[in-house]
């Protein structure tokens, strides 16, 4: 006799982001649904973006699976867009001191400029003092880029965060 599990979409991301608690265990990241579902603890500027928000319960779905499945302690969610302003999807995650990271979705591939990988992720931006916002102030920018298998880019920005945080946080979301 057989025994099956049919899977939700709801149900899978339960489990990836379980097996994504576990895979990392304990490191200064929170790799747990909290942090990637769960609200920022403070509202720090976002900038103009032109797409519609979305509800946090349907961010994993828009943006395909490619989220951050480990963020550093104290990020939580701070806005999530549907398709809009040339993207398939996107979203911010920022913590008390208004660092953030942003993911965002693309349809058409891109060709990784030259620069340092991380896994499948091309450097494409590291500049100390090159970026902030009206909280943050001047900030290390990172930038990465990833061709995912299902035939997207994903493309991540970051602010405020160093290099090893930035790398640890794109090897987390699924390519």
């Amino acid at each position: 006799m057989r025994l099956g599990v049919q899977y939700d979409s709801g149900m899978r991301r339960a489990v990836a982001l379980l097996a994504a608690a576990v895979a990392t265990g304990c490191t200064g990241s929170v790799p747990t649904e909290a942090a990637v579902l769960s609200p920022a603890p403070t509202q720090c500027p976002t900038g103009i973006v032109r797409a519609s928000s979305i509800q946090a319960s349907d961010l994993v779905d828009q943006m395909k699976g490619h989220v951050p499945l480990s963020l550093p302690i104290g990020f939580g969610l701070a806005e999530a867009w549907a398709e809009g302003d040339g993207t398939l999807g996107a979203a911010m995650w920022s913590d008390a001191a208004c660092r953030e990271v942003r993911v965002a979705l693309s349809s058409s591939r891109a060709l990784p400029p030259g620069g340092p990988t991380v896994g499948a992720w091309t450097v494409t931006v590291d500049a100390p003092k090159a970026c902030g916002n009206a909280v943050l102030d001047d900030a290390r920018c990172l930038g990465y880029l990833a061709n995912a298998e299902d035939g997207t880019t994903v493309i991540v920005q970051m602010m405020g965060l160093d290099r090893a945080e930035g790398d640890e946080i794109v090897l987390s979301i699924p390519t």
